[in-house]
């Protein structure tokens, strides 16, 4: 199986939605503020399987929230 890519706008976007921090974030991850800042650059994306599919949860949380309003 293919890893799945995100591009920086979505990492950005999930972040702007969940209303935290690039250091919140980060926490909220289980990751390295510099993980995110890297993706937020377009410099990486998220590799392990973990922070893909928490990137995928906040990015599927801020479209419901969406959604809702």
């Amino acid at each position: 199986m293919k890893p799945k890519r995100f591009t920086t706008a979505q990492v950005r976007q999930a972040r702007a939605g969940l209303q935290m921090t690039q250091a919140q974030f980060a926490e909220h991850l289980g990751v390295s503020l510099g993980a995110v800042r890297a993706w937020e650059q377009g410099r990486t994306s998220p590799g392990t399987v973990a922070a893909q599919r928490a990137v995928e949860r906040a990015i599927k949380s801020v479209q419901t929230r969406t959604q809702e309003e």
